[in-house]
C-alpha cells in the first residue's frame, strides 16, 4: 500500500490511537505498525473500509487531520477519493 494510506504521528498519537481501537475495533490493531519513540513515524496502514471508518468514528485531532490532508474535509470518504 502506497505512503498516502499511512498515518504518522509520535508516540502519544500511537498510544492514543491503540487504545481508541482495542476499544472500539480491535480487529483492526493489525494495521498499526511497531511503536517507536521518535516523531512523526508511520503508526498505521489502513485499507479503504479503515479509513472511511476511522473518518466517521475517530475522535483524535491527529488523525482526523491525516484524513483532512489526504482526502479533504468531506465528513465520509466516497470511492473517488480512495483511489
Amino acid at each position: 500500500m502506497a505512503g498516502r494510506d499511512k498515518i504518522y504521528g509520535n508516540a502519544e498519537g500511537y498510544d492514543a490511537l491503540a487504545a481508541f481501537l482495542r476499544e472500539h475495533r480491535p480487529e483492526y490493531l493489525r494495521h498499526l505498525y511497531p511503536r517507536q519513540e521518535i516523531a512523526n513515524f508511520p503508526i498505521a496502514n489502513f485499507r479503504r473500509e479503515g479509513f472511511r471508518w476511522l473518518r466517521e468514528h475517530c475522535p483524535l485531532d491527529f488523525v482526523q487531520r491525516r484524513m483532512d490532508e489526504r482526502y479533504g474535509s468531506s465528513e465520509i470518504l466516497d470511492n473517488s477519493a480512495l483511489t
